[in-house]
């Protein structure tokens, strides 16, 4: 009798399967530019930094990498980023294909629903929502790239990089491993690249639930409205002590504090920092971003659970939030992360 994987193992499967196919792709000769000799090891760990969108690389990317290469590098980002049983199955629904029990859990163990009920619903936001951020990151990038780049070439650079920014990815274009210092003071890609990295690490059922509800924060589950104000205290506590204690302006603070936790871009010489701030930044990537996200970290929603468990043993008191009591189970859970 033949034995069927459980859902976790076809999903660490096909993330070893894509990563290696993706570095397959990337030594390719027409990958990389004519007179670089790109390494297979570098090659790999392209692929494994591009499907766990961490952004590190070996190799500058805009020097060493060909439009098809750029495009590989892309392609990784996204099923990395939104989830490649997301982005298959969408694929399978749009060929009209019927979608078994077996790839509803599948996805159920991917996004943790604990529930196969609403699985392809929310696929379809999944990629929607993906699409259209996306989109409108490239429109707008467009309008400064055009500035620097050949119309084409800008086009190719604002998809990219909306690509990277939205999945927090930290991947770029720019060249020389400056990522976009060179747009310290450019207001548009900086609010653009922060807006496109927030709303990827937010999660798709917060994004979800925020749209449905109108932006009405009293009627946003719990859930959503522990990720929002979680999100937003990390975002302006950062930018005030990285501000305050390296004396920087405040567009280019707010922006370390934004990509610091789930990106990886950057607008200074990070290695300039202090190390007061550069402690301080790894605590906000160790934090990351938040669940059903694009992000990595302990999550948002652990790190407030910790925080509020330490909080009630202070003062003696039962743990709540928004007038509701946090369930211990959950609490053990944030803890059994955190060990």
């Amino acid at each position: 009798m033949r034995k069927t994987l459980p859902p976790s193992q076809y999903l660490i499967s096909g993330f070893f399967a894509i990563i290696l196919v993706g570095s397959a792709l990337l030594s390719l000769p027409f990958a990389h530019r004519e007179g670089i000799q790109l390494a297979y090891i570098d090659a790999l760990f392209t692929s494994f930094s591009a499907v766990c969108v961490t952004g590190l690389v070996t190799v500058d990317v805009a020097a060493t990498f060909t439009l098809f290469g750029r495009a590989i590098i892309a392609v990784l980002i996204l099923l990395g980023g939104m989830g490649f049983a997301a982005v298959i199955m969408s694929i399978v629904l749009m060929l009209g294909w019927d979608v078994g029990i077996s790839q509803r859990t599948l996805l159920s163990e991917a996004y943790n629903l604990g529930t196969l009920r609403g699985t392809l619903v929310i696929v379809k936001t999944v990629v929607f929502a993906s699409v259209m951020f996306q989109i409108v990151g490239t429109v707008l990038g467009y309008l400064v790239f055009r500035l620097d780049y050949s119309p084409l070439d800008a086009l190719g650079h604002s998809l990219f990089h909306a690509i990277s920014a939205f999945n927090n990815a930290g991947f770029d274009l720019m060249g020389n491993f400056d990522s976009m210092m060179n747009y310290r003071h450019n207001v548009l890609l900086n609010m653009l690249t922060m807006f496109l990295i927030v709303s990827g690490g937010l999660g798709f059922f917060v994004l979800s639930d925020v749209f449905r509800k109108r932006w009405n924060f009293r009627k946003f589950t719990m859930h959503t409205k522990i990720v929002l104000s979680v999100t937003t205290f990390l975002i302006v506590f950062g930018m005030v002590v990285i501000s305050l204690v390296e004396r920087m302006d405040i567009l280019s603070a707010l922006f370390q504090s934004v990509t610091a936790r789930t990106a990886g871009f950057n607008t200074i010489d990070t290695g300039s920092l202090s190390t007061f701030s550069l402690f301080f930044v790894v605590l906000l990537m160790f934090v990351g971003a938040s669940p059903g996200s694009t992000g990595g970290g302990i999550k948002t929603t652990t790190t407030f659970a910790i925080w509020l468990s330490l909080m009630s043993l202070a003062f003696g008191k039962q743990p709540a939030a928004f007038k509701r009591r946090i369930p211990e189970d959950s609490l053990l859970k944030a803890f059994q992360v955190l060990m």
